[in-house]
């Protein structure tokens, strides 16, 4: 899967939103195009970690055509323009040296604690012991950058947390409809 080229939305200061705010929309917005191009674009967070946030910029990257298009989505569909700027393709930089893979990190909460204790009280298996531990882990949520989206089928809302790992040599995989992805990296520049 060729990674050649990119383009990036920076996001426009609103008077009314954060940048968090800003960047959840725009990913809300990618995920709507995303999903055509069957996991050949990931998504990049140059600004990954500044103050605990993504960052003002998402960088998508693919190939060329695939760039390409996306582009003229993005451009002709309206929704991104209050709210982002939406810069030409490019090629990535040659002599790329460092990559970074960034997947969705999964937080579990109180209803993960209630389907843990039926099924282990089915096995006989469950004790205050585990259940304190289990609360303990589960109710700190992580210290990592996210996003707070909608669903497009139960229009519930849901934080997906972003993790980055950093690699110094490409890993191949396909990205998910947000551009995320458990084992792909993208190059970092």
């Amino acid at each position: 899967m060729s990674q050649s080229h990119y383009l990036e939305l920076r996001a426009i200061p609103q008077p009314e939103l954060t940048q968090s705010q800003v960047l959840s929309h725009l990913m809300q917005a990618l995920h709507q195009h995303l999903p055509a191009y069957a996991g050949r674009i990931g998504v990049a967070f140059p600004g990954y970690g500044q103050a605990r946030t993504l960052g003002g910029i998402i960088r998508l990257i693919g190939n060329e055509a695939d760039c390409q298009a996306l582009h003229q989505q993005l451009h002709a569909s309206g929704n991104i323009s209050d709210y982002a700027l939406l810069y030409a393709v490019a090629k990535v930089p040659q002599g790329i040296q460092s990559h970074a893979r960034y997947s969705r990190s999964h937080h579990k909460g109180p209803s993960a604690l209630r389907r843990a204790e039926q099924r282990l009280s089915a096995q006989g298996k469950w004790q205050a012991e585990i259940a304190d531990k289990m609360r303990a882990k589960w109710q700190t949520p992580p210290k990592l950058p996210h996003l707070q989206l909608r669903s497009a089928s139960t229009k519930q809302t849901f934080t997906l947390w972003i993790q980055q790992q950093n690699h110094t040599h490409p890993k191949p995989g396909l990205f998910s409809a947000y551009g995320l992805s458990q084992e792909a990296t993208v190059p970092q520049f």
